[in-house]
């Protein structure tokens, strides 16, 4: 039997698009390094990237990221 991890899981890419100003109402921010981040005590809890800054597609790192 393989050995689990101790690094933190990833969970798929939410395959719906949101717009800039939905993920702003959901929480997300700009962090200083240039990323829309969610943060919440200061633990990361999904991360957005977009090719075209209008639709962002979000890559949650905690299963109730919402």
């Amino acid at each position: 039997m393989g050995r689990r991890s101790k690094e933190r899981p990833y969970y798929a890419i939410v395959r719906r698009r949101y717009s800039t100003r939905a993920l702003q109402l959901m929480g997300f921010r700009f962090d200083a390094q240039g990323r829309f981040v969610k943060r919440f005590c200061g633990t990361l809890l999904a991360e957005a990237t977009s090719l075209d800054g209008a639709s962002w597609r979000v890559r949650p790192l905690a299963r109730h990221w919402r």
